[in-house]
Order: C-alpha cells, then sequence, then structure tokens
C-alpha cells in the first residue's frame, strides 16, 4: 500500500488515540518535548480511568488542562520522571511525582537482554514528528534523546505531526510503516525569542566563572556543556576560539550562536568529522529552528550513542563541562539534591565526565558559584549535608571553577585538595572552611 494511503488510515483525533489506553498501561512521552494534543487529552480523561502510568522527563502542565503533579491527578494517573526541572520539582516534593534514576545508555540492557525485568518498553509511545516527506519517512525533528528506541520497544506507536517541526539527519527518521496511528497538530511555531545583550543576562559571579572555566578550553577542542546560566554564559566567552566541535547530548542555543560565528566546524574532530554532534538541540525559536532545518552538519543522534562513554572517550580533547549544586573539600560533587531534597538528576554528566576523562588530552570542568541563598551559603563544604547524592566521585573530578578562579583536584592528597577548594571558595568562609579542613584533614 502507497504510504499516503497508510497515513490516511491511520489518521484519527486525539480523543480517540488516548480511548485506547487502558487502566495499568504505560503511557511515554519523549524527553523534554511534548506532543500537546496527545497530553491534553489523555489528561482530560482524569477521573475517567485509572492507574494509568504517564512517564515522561519534564512533566508540563497539560495544555488547557492544568498541571499534572497537583494533589488528586494520582487518582487517575501514576507520574514519574528521570530529569526533574523546574516545573516537575512542586510534584517531588509533594510526592506525586516519583523519580526514576537512570542511565541513560544502560536502558538498551533492561530491552535487549533479557535478565532483568523490562520497566522501559512503554504501551503506548506518543511522541510530536515533522510531517512525512515523499518517501514516507517522519522525522522526530531536533529532539531525539531515545525517541528511536521507544518508537521500536513500544506496543503502539502515536505520532503526532506537527508542521513546523524541522527536518534533521542523525537518528531522526520513522518510516509511516512503524507508526500505528497519526494526530495532526494545528499550531504556529513559537515566536522569536529576545536576545540580550550580556550583561543584562547574566549577573558579574556568573561571567566571571564562564571566563575562568573557558581557560581550561584550548582551539580544535570538542566540546560537552550542560545546561544552567553558567554554560549559556560560557558559550558567549568563545567566541575567540577557533574550529571547535561539539559532541554533546545538549546542542545549546549558545552553540548555535558559535556556529554562526563560524567558531564551531568540527574540524578537528577524530569521531564525526566536520558535524556538530548532539541528541537534541535546545530551542524553539524559530530562527534557530531554521538554522538546523536540514543542515546536514547538525547530527542529531540517540542519546544511547550521545552518551556512551566509549564513543565520548573515543574522542581526542574532549572537554566536558558541567554544573553542580555543592562539593565537598575532598571533591565529591553533588549535581541532584539538596539534602535529602530532589533538585535534578545526574543526566549525562557522569557519562561525559568519565568519557572526557578517558579521552587522549580531554579535561572537565566542573561549574559552581561559591554561594548560595544570597551568599549566606558556602557550596564549597567540609563534608556533602546528609543525604546528598554524591554524582561524581572525587578521583574523576578534574578542574573545579568559580567566580574566584580556577584550580584542578588531579593527583592531590585530599589536603591538597581542601587547600586548593578553600582558594576558589568564598572569601567570607575560607577561614571556617580552613578550621573544618584541619580538623579533618590534619592530626
Amino acid at each position: 500500500m502507497d504510504w499516503k494511503e497508510q497515513y490516511k488510515e491511520k489518521l484519527i483525533s486525539a480523543e480517540e488515540a488516548v480511548e485506547l489506553v487502558k487502566p495499568g498501561d504505560t503511557v511515554r512521552f519523549p524527553m523534554a518535548v511534548t506532543p500537546l494534543s496527545l497530553c491534553a487529552a489523555l489528561a482530560r480523561r482524569r477521573g475517567k480511568v485509572k492507574d494509568i502510568y504517564v512517564a515522561q522527563a519534564n512533566p508540563f502542565p497539560a495544555p488547557e488542562v492544568g498541571w499534572w503533579h497537583e494533589p488528586g491527578w494520582d487518582e487517575s494517573f501514576h507520574l514519574s520522571t528521570e530529569y526533574p526541572d523546574l516545573l516537575c520539582r512542586p510534584g517531588l516534593d509533594l510526592k506525586t511525582v516519583e523519580l526514576r534514576p537512570i542511565e541513560y545508555t544502560l536502558a538498551k540492557k533492561l530491552r535487549d537482554e533479557g535478565t532483568r525485568e523490562d520497566i522501559w518498553s512503554p504501551d503506548f509511545f506518543m511522541v510530536p514528528v515533522a510531517a512525512p516527506n515523499k518517501y514516507g519517512y517522519a522525522n522526530f525533528g531536533h529532539w531525539v534523546w531515545y525517541s528511536g528506541e521507544y518508537a521500536r520497544a513500544a506496543k503502539t506507536v502515536i505520532a503526532e505531526v506537527v508542521e513546523w517541526y524541522p527536518w534533521c539527519s542523525g537518528d531522526t527518521l520513522l518510516p509511516v510503516s512503524q507508526i500505528d496511528y497519526f494526530v495532526e497538530r494545528e499550531e504556529a511555531p513559537p515566536p522569536p525569542t529576545t536576545r540580550e545583550l550580556l550583561g543584562e543576562v547574566f549577573d558579574e559571579t556568573v561571567k566571571n566563572i564562564a571566563q575562568h572555566a573557558v581557560e581550561v578550553v584550548r582551539d580544535g577542542d570538542t566540546l560537552q556543556m550542560g545546561v544552567g546560566a553558567v554554560s549559556m554564559a560560557i558559550g558567549s566567552y568563545l567566541f575567540d576560539k577557533h574550529d571547535l566541535g561539539v559532541h554533546s547530548e545538549l546542542i545549546t542555543q549558545e552553540m548555535l550562536d558559535l556556529y554562526e560565528a563560524g567558531v564551531l566546524t568540527g574540524k578537528y574532530n577524530n569521531v564525526d568529522l566536520g558535524k556538530l554532534v548532539g541528541t537534541c538541540v535546545t530551542t524553539f525559536d524559530p530562527r534557530y529552528v531554521e538554522m538546523v532545518n536540514n543542515n546536514p552538519i547538525f547530527s542529531i543522534r540517540s542519546v544511547e550513542y550521545t552518551n556512551d562513554i566509549r564513543v565520548i572517550s573515543a574522542h581526542d580533547n574532549m572537554v566536558s563541562i558541567n554544573s553542580a549544586l555543592s562539593i565537598d573539600l575532598t571533591g565529591q560533587v553533588c549535581s541532584e539534591t539538596m539534602g535529602t531534597r530532589i533538585y535534578s538528576a545526574s543526566g549525562g554528566a557522569i557519562s561525559f565526565m568519565l568519557g572526557s576523562m578517558l579521552s587522549k588530552g580531554g579535561r572537565t570542568v566542573v561549574v559552581i558559584q561559591s554561594t548560595a541563598r544570597k551568599g549566606t551559603v558556602s557550596r564549597i563544604v567540609p563534608l556533602l549535608e546528609p543525604g546528598s547524592v554524591v554524582t561524581i566521585p572525587r578521583s574523576w573530578v578534574d578542574f573545579v571553577a568559580t567566580e574566584h578562579g580556577v584550580v584542578n583536584l588531579q593527583g592531590k592528597t585530599l589536603r591538597q585538595r581542601a587547600e586548593a577548594l578553600i582558594s576558589i571558595a568564598h572569601p567570607d568562609f575560607r577561614a571556617e572552611l580552613k578550621r573544618e579542613a584541619q580538623r579533618l584533614f590534619w592530626p
């Protein structure tokens, strides 16, 4: 059958699609991007269904319906997330959202090896896509993550067609024949965002951290950068570099600015030569979406490729830059919790830190503001607060940058590590940290 005929036969409404979901089923939305019509239609079944398990990385409010994490929703839906952000932290605090700690690249062990319970493969995978091309392939656009893996593993795939989604190369294609149902979404693209001047966006603390962190970056390096204000600022201080590459979980808007300026070329990549590789492009701004649309230099790959430690370490001069919430004087890095309160997740930090340290010429940088709570609390602490999750073990920590400088911890004793970290702590807390270091590490 011609794919266009298949498409017509599979085309249903969002309401018809969610009626297929039965009690006990698991519905998976993709990481960080939501099929809005399907999400809203499913949410409107609140009170009409029970025990639907909804797995999505960022539980956004269901459009025109409300917040998933509010009390009462769990009578119909059991929600879990792999990567908390600002929007779903209230649900985690209320215990109406469960955290699923994962390492992205290990999901295939659950799916494929058969020696563990497969709690990864969903009954339904609902995903936004670009409209099929003339050859009968839909496209995941600029947000892939593990959409291809879910589409192959799910019992039923429902694709929400979004007219303005870009076409990207990489692990992005999904044939019409492998999609069970289509839902069409009529929606205008988001409006352009206003780009402000650097000094209006970042405070002096963030700018100083960024300037210290970029001291570690050299021409020809391949970069990975995480999310957050410091990472955004770092991108703004790389315009004097030459021929940088990207192998990253995230291709940020700042990276796109660097590409447009000719800084990112991938010229010296020894893996994926001449490509800028990530599993998503973190913007919906039409100008940037158009920049990656049908642009072969951008390779949008599965997270099981981008975050594979073996792939990362195969790059020469791989530089990984990630943020932290706190670090103790031995070098243990916490990026996920504030004590026992869940704030974030490890994401790709562990994979990129390990892979970059195993890379020939590779380096890693932990970026952290020296204080929190308007300067009343030091983020460099003698010991991590009880309940804190150690995201990066101290033996793998390399460079650490605050607004007061950058130091290296590799090869140093506990005393030397403490002295180095105290030197980049906020001056208001150095005396106290020195006293605690004396108590912990000196006779």
